[in-house]
């Protein structure tokens, strides 16, 4: 009888370290399965991250192109006014209705910010500029990605620096050009960093 009660107990014994093993197993296939799925959450998040930041940077890109011809076009109107240096696609800036070249520059500048197709350039550049600085400010950032998050404020930032130089005609055509140039390097290195940590 003891023989039977002792191998009964075994039994037991032996079915509870079973079904504890197995519990065991499950928790451990359960949290693998977690681990794998966070994983895979954060890859999808870092991948979906990296293509709206690349997507930011083809609109910058674009801004750029449009900040540039307006900038084109203030320095050439600048230029041919202290130069008095006559250009069929100038002169209407440049030269009174005599044909005489004005004695200030400023004089072309201010005619140039008043002539129509200027204005419409302009008023697009800053819607752009607008769409681009509200989508920076609504794009959800991942933990993972502080870095890129940080590259993309000051390639923001650079641009309204960029933006801002092109538009300020304080000063002498010599400072003016120095500091597009110099606004321009900069949003430029921005760029190029942030695009190394977000793929082209």
């Amino acid at each position: 009888m003891r023989k039977i009660f002792a191998a009964i107990s075994m039994i037991l014994v032996l079915s509870l370290s079973v079904v504890m093993l197995l519990r065991t197993k499950n928790k451990m296939d359960s949290s693998k399965d977690n681990a794998m799925n966070q994983v895979e959450k954060e890859n999808a998040d870092r991948k979906a991250y990296n293509e709206s930041a690349r997507e930011l940077l083809n609109k910058y890109a674009k801004a750029e192109t449009k900040l540039e011809s307006l900038g084109d076009m203030i320095n050439e109107v600048w230029a041919n006014a202290v130069s008095k240096k006559s250009d069929p696609k100038t002169d209407r800036f440049t030269k009174d209705a005599s044909g005489e070249f004005y004695s200030d520059a400023k004089t072309a500048l201010d005619l140039l910010a008043k002539d129509p197709d200027f204005a419409a350039s302009l008023k697009e550049f800053r819607a752009l500029c607008t769409d681009l600085s509200n989508r920076v400010n609504e794009l959800s950032t991942p933990k993972f990605a502080v870095v890129a998050e940080t590259g993309l404020k000051t390639c923001a930032s650079s641009f309204t620096e960029y933006a801002d130089a092109v538009m300020n005609t304080t000063g002498t055509i010599t400072t003016y050009s120095s500091a597009c140039n110099s606004a321009k390097a900069k949003f430029d290195s921005a760029c190029s960093m942030l695009r190394m940590h977000v793929g082209n």
